[in-house]
């Protein structure tokens, strides 16, 4: 099986707020990034290869590589800049990658690595995350909490909800 090697992956920490998170957003970004141009000239290299079997004797064989290709057109590194989009889903978690494949360093006789964006929440004001749940830290004051309570209260996508009680409310 042939491969071929491939340039390093660029990973990029994207800062996101909850209500990104929660009702998606699209970011778009300049990349100013390295690209191999043909230049003048010619090089030596190992772009094609070729696996040679060869039988020593009874039973015996012994395989190795030999190059095909001796000559290739030379290259120089420049620098590109390029507009990507970055798309965030709604649901998407903390610590997810977002993949842009053979965006990132690329390599002589190979391919370029892969770009990743890996998301960051940063903290909310009002709410926090854990798994696919919202919580809110609410403090109410001692009457509210023996007699009952009704809060309007504005969720991530901006509509607002209600957030009763009736009976006596327990710490915690």
């Amino acid at each position: 099986e042939d491969r071929v090697p491939k340039g390093q992956d660029v990973i990029v920490d994207l800062y996101v707020t909850l209500k990104d998170l929660y009702v998606g957003k699209e970011f778009k970004t300049v990349r100013d990034k390295p690209v191999l141009k043909p230049a003048a000239g010619t090089r030596s290299c190992k772009c094609k290869q070729k696996l040679i079997t060869r039988q020593l004797g009874p039973g015996m064989f012994q395989q190795f590589t030999q190059n095909e290709c001796e000559q290739c057109q030379a290259v120089k590194v420049e620098r590109e800049k390029d507009t990507i989009t970055v798309h965030v889903e709604p649901g998407m978690t903390d610590g997810q990658e977002i993949t842009f494949f053979e965006e990132g360093e690329p390599m002589v006789d190979g391919e370029p690595g892969d770009l990743k964006f890996k998301i960051r929440t940063l903290p909310h004001p009002v709410f926090r995350r854990t798994g696919n749940d919202l919580y809110i830290d609410r403090t109410i004051s001692l009457v509210d909490a023996l007699t009952g309570f009704k809060h309007e209260l504005e969720h991530l996508d901006g509509h607002k909800f209600n957030l009763t009680s009736d009976a006596v409310t327990r710490p915690g």
